[in-house]
């Protein structure tokens, strides 16, 4: 199962990563609450049809952290996955 990335509206698809190698089925992607991504497949060795699974992922993870969902609903967001904070003063 591989999985693509288009940035317009599927023209062309510049990123791609596989979640798993070998025969691969229908695919549902979304995106999570917590600002990850799901992709339920059917996958196996032989069949594509002989098991669900289900990848969790982060387009950090995808796109090797040249985009990121977080950090375009957070400004402070760190490209490390870590909200970016100011260090605390002690005076």
């Amino acid at each position: 199962m591989i999985v693509r990335v288009s940035y317009d509206e599927g023209k062309t698809w510049p990123v791609s990563k596989m979640l798993s190698p070998g025969p691969a089925a229908y695919s549902c992607l979304t995106v999570l609450p917590d600002m990850m991504m799901g992709c339920l497949y059917e996958k196996e060795e032989n069949s594509a049809y002989e098991t669900i699974a289900f990848a969790r992922f982060s387009l950090e993870w995808l796109t090797e952290v040249r985009d990121s969902l977080a950090r375009k609903y957070n400004p402070d967001y760190a490209p490390n996955g870590l909200i970016a904070t100011e260090p605390e003063r002690r005076d």
